[in-house]
């Protein structure tokens, strides 16, 4: 089970740090959507699609966070 499928899970994924310059969980993980293990990757990115459910994170994931590019990234190819 995926922890953002409750609504407490993705508002843990999504909060914000207390301390100036931290990251929240989302921003942490983000990046393994690069990963090579594929289990991680979808992991990952249906963490994402459940985030997308709480409609006032969904502007901070987009132009905060930028997960539109590394989400993107697969579709484009190697090249």
């Amino acid at each position: 089970m995926n922890v953002t499928q409750v609504e407490s899970g993705r508002k843990f994924v999504l909060k914000l740090p207390k301390e100036e310059g931290g990251k929240s969980v989302l921003e942490v993980l983000v990046p393994q959507l690069q990963s090579t293990n594929p289990i991680r990757r979808r992991g990952i990115a249906g963490m994402i699609r459940n985030c997308c459910l709480e409609r006032e994170a969904v502007w901070w994931m987009l132009n905060v966070v930028k997960v539109l590019t590394p989400i993107l990234y697969p579709l484009a190819g190697p090249e």
